[in-house]
């Protein structure tokens, strides 16, 4: 089973980890690890989701996955899409989160990530065994 983790800075400063472990063939569960912007290196994460994840697609001839996530009240649609950049764009993570019980969890948020963590999740989307739709 493939995993990846992607790590980032968040505009505030603080810092971003997501890992993401393929399980079973449509399954992956995800981690999400948050720390502040005073949170020295090596130290514990601020804040530990961890994220169930169900019908997980690859997007035919894209470095996208759509799911499924699982939650309380209605299961929210994640998409997550990785983004090389060209020019003066800088490569990038963007994380969706639609449809969550009244939207409290909903959120659009693109993330720059340097070249390293783009390659993580390229490797990562060539490994996983996920169907593609």
């Amino acid at each position: 089973m493939a995993s990846t983790v992607i790590g980032t800075t968040l505009p505030d400063g603080g810092r971003l980890e997501l890992t993401i472990e393929e399980v079973g063939a449509d399954g992956a569960t995800l981690v999400i690890k948050t720390w502040s912007k005073s949170a020295a290196h090596g130290s514990k994460p601020n804040k530990t989701d961890l994220v169930e994840l169900y019908k997980v697609r690859r997007l035919k001839g894209q470095d996208v996955l759509t799911c499924l996530a699982k939650a309380p009240g209605p299961d929210p649609v994640v998409t997550c899409t990785l983004s090389a950049g060209t020019g003066t764009q800088d490569r990038s993570l963007r994380l969706v989160v639609k449809g969550s019980f009244g939207g409290w969890f909903d959120r659009d948020d693109t993330l720059k990530i340097a070249e390293a963590q783009y390659q993580n999740g390229l490797a990562f989307l060539k490994a996983a065994d996920f169907p593609v739709q």
